[in-house]
């Protein structure tokens, strides 16, 4: 029983024992949160870094064969800092700008797998430290490359090793996911966040940099943002190795594993399909950066400035918020599966959109915007499903697997896309309108594969249930007799859901029957046939059903006014309906025995300190040692039910699995 082992690790050390920041980072949330504020840090700079020249790169490579100077330019003005013609080889101006993403991403497909393996033998801070040290060094030679050297080929070089310790990004995940363990759903959003933000945001903050740091009247700094970028790193680099300590490793021991649990064949099929889509996926995006970069940058000649390039990077960022806004909103009701599916659609149509030559800047400026709203929406849905569905012991495996599938459709499309581009541009010198047909060609099969991402993430409708399956609706008790219900043991009734169970007794009470009842069982029984395992999943889903009642009787004074004889007789009938002192032995017998099972064997040895804990856990909704008199008014009972809401939102955000649970590990997402 996986989720019971997964409950109790044990601490595997690096050394002779736990450093003292070690034990912080279990015990101390305070703590935990700071460190891993510092990792969100590491992962925006990671990314951001990769991309920090990006609005820069189409007027480094103005010179190369194949691009459209500026029409605002005077004649024969070029940009001081751009790579001279004869630097780039014969490179054509759609390989050169592509390049520099290409390289990158193939030396951080290599470190991705790399680095992971590496950081589960030698420990997470030193893999992220070298990754964080190399990834700097690189940033500064980017402006050796362009300004000393001059050097096309130095500078792609820089670009590449730049990638090849770029395998951050799945150090921090594991890092984050060692500190956190079962919590880790919970943060994953932010953490994901924060790498998305760097895409978005790292370039947006390399154009500032530029447009501020001029070398004439005309153009700025094309690399000044790197040694800047390298300069900010560096203080993180210095942070993390002096106050972030190395995440204390967990182990399963076998004595606690029990049986080993196949992977289920939906769950596989899930994760399949999020994999081998997402890369058609990254496919896509990729076609979109292609479409500002190159197509965007030639059609409108003025789409090198880097002022346009940092405007469209700023959209970028902001369609980035909106999108987690919606996504996380949204999918209380709709579920991630559907975003996987109209995220691609929407990607497609904009592709194919923006194929006419002859559309205004402007509009090509609208539909592109759109687009990455969109765009974004289909890759925060896949990266939050993967982690709840892939085992916790392959973890890593698959997220690795996710990983380089993504970064190889991210390296693909643009190797492809530029390939294609430069066979079927013009000569030098032609006028935009002649690169219709690489135009075409380009977008046409990038909108292609984004419907065939449509087309893979389908089956995710019928394979991912809804997040949240409880449904605003009467159940038809008509096409179940009450007798099956009453026929049913006191373990069948539990596990019925509870907006089921709530709307028997409703009816039950309508009809002058008595409720069907709910008794505390054996602890040991609920571990022979799993109970155990399942009651945080079936408790999170009847907390959240409660909270949705409480909230509308609150909101009804018509409502709140009935509930008030409804809980005064409720009050009145339990000591009637059950045998209190049996049901008191029951309930502390399953106590204690949950306790010596969870690892808590000490609740003899401190009973004030397991009091106080469970004091916590139900703080009183009234005064201590009264009877507690009967509601009698409006004013009362909403000050009763909302002491009960504070206590059960105090249980639905400590709950440690998540809903979505083939694989019974629940966390909550971000918002």
């Amino acid at each position: 029983m996986s989720s019971h082992a997964d409950a109790a690790p044990s601490i595997i050390r690096r050394g002779d024992q736990l450093t003292p920041e070690q034990v912080r980072l279990q015990s101390d949330q305070g703590f935990r949160r700071a460190v891993t504020a510092i990792v969100c840090a590491a992962a925006f700079f990671d990314i951001a870094g990769a991309i920090i020249l990006q609005p820069a790169v189409p007027m480094i490579m103005s010179n190369a064969p194949g691009s459209v100077r500026p029409a605002s330019w005077p004649e024969g003005y070029r940009h001081p800092h751009a790579f001279p013609r004869e630097s780039f080889s014969g490179v054509s101006y759609a390989f050169a700008v592509n390049l520099v993403l290409i390289v990158n991403q193939l030396g951080n497909m290599i470190s991705n797998m790399a680095m992971g393996t590496l950081s589960d033998k030698y420990g997470r801070k030193p893999l992220m430290l070298l990754g964080l040290f190399c990834g700097l060094a690189s940033l500064a030679l980017y402006y050796v490359a362009g300004i000393a050297m001059r050097s096309f080929w130095a500078f792609l070089s820089c670009s590449f090793v730049n990638g090849l310790f770029g395998g951050n990004k799945t150090v921090i995940q594991a890092y984050v996911k060692d500190i956190w363990g079962t919590d880790f759903p919970k943060v994953q959003p932010i953490l994901f966040f924060c790498f998305m933000l760097g895409g978005a945001g790292g370039g947006l903050l390399g154009g500032v940099a530029t447009s501020l740091v001029q070398v004439d009247e005309i153009s700025g700094n094309l690399f000044i943002a790197g040694p800047i970028c390298a300069s900010l790193s560096f203080l993180l680099f210095l942070v993390i190795l002096f106050k972030m300590p190395e995440a204390p490793r967990f182990e399963k021991q076998a004595f606690m594993e029990g049986p080993k649990e196949a992977l289920p064949t939906y769950v596989r099929r899930i994760l399949v399909v999020l994999i081998i889509g997402g890369a058609a996926d990254a496919f896509g995006d990729q076609g979109n950066t292609f479409a500002r970069n190159t197509i965007f940058s030639n059609r409108y000649p003025a789409g090198k400035e880097v002022g346009i390039n940092m405007a469209l990077l700023m959209v970028k960022a902001f369609g980035l918020v909106i999108a987690m806004f919606v996504v996380l909103v949204s999918s209380r009701r709709l579920g991630l599966a559907p975003w996987c599916v109209i995220g691609n659609l929407c990607s497609a149509a904009a592709q194919f959109a923006v194929i006419p030559n002859t559309m205004p800047f402007e509009g090509f400026i609208a539909i592109w915007s759109t687009s990455q709203v969109f765009g974004f929406t289909s890759t925060l849905a896949t990266n939050f499903l993967l982690p709840r569905f892939a085992p916790p012991d392959q973890m890593g495996t698959w997220m690795g697997l996710n990983n380089s599938a993504n970064l190889f459709g991210q390296c693909f499309a643009p190797l492809l896309m530029s390939a294609m581009y430069s066979s079927l541009s013009p000569a030098d010198g032609s006028p935009a309108a002649e690169f219709q047909m690489a135009e075409s060609v380009c977008l046409a099969t990038c909108g292609s594969i984004s419907m065939l991402a449509f087309l893979l993430f389908l089956p995710l409708l019928r394979l991912i249930p809804k997040k949240d399956p409880w449904k605003s609706k009467v159940l038809n008790l008509d096409d179940k007799k009450m007798e099956e219900y009453e026929a049913m043991s006191a373990r069948e009734w539990v596990r019925l859901d509870g907006l089921e169970r709530f709307h028997v007794n409703e009816k039950r009470r309508e009809q002058g029957l008595p409720p069907i009842l709910q008794h505390w069982t054996d602890y040991e029984e609920d571990m022979l046939d799993g109970g155990v395992e399942d009651i945080a999943e079936r408790s999170h889903k009847e907390l959240r059903d409660i909270r949705r009642r409480l909230t509308a009787m609150l909101t009804n004074r018509d409502m709140l006014q009935e509930s008030i004889a409804k809980h005064n007789a409720i009050k009145a009938d339990i000591p009637k309906l059950y045998d209190l002192d049996s049901e008191m032995k029951k309930a502390g017998a399953w106590l204690t025995g949950y306790l010596n099972d969870a690892g808590y064997h000490q609740w003899p040895l401190y009973p004030e300190l397991f009091k106080s804990m469970i004091m916590t856990a139900f703080p009183p909704l009234g005064p201590l040692g009264k009877e507690k008199a009967d509601v009698t008014s409006i004013p009362e009972m909403e000050m009763y039910m909302m002491s009960f809401l504070r206590t059960l939102d105090q249980h639905l955000h400590t709950q440690r699995y998540t809903q979505m649970s083939g694989l019974r590990t629940l966390g909550a997402t971000m918002a």
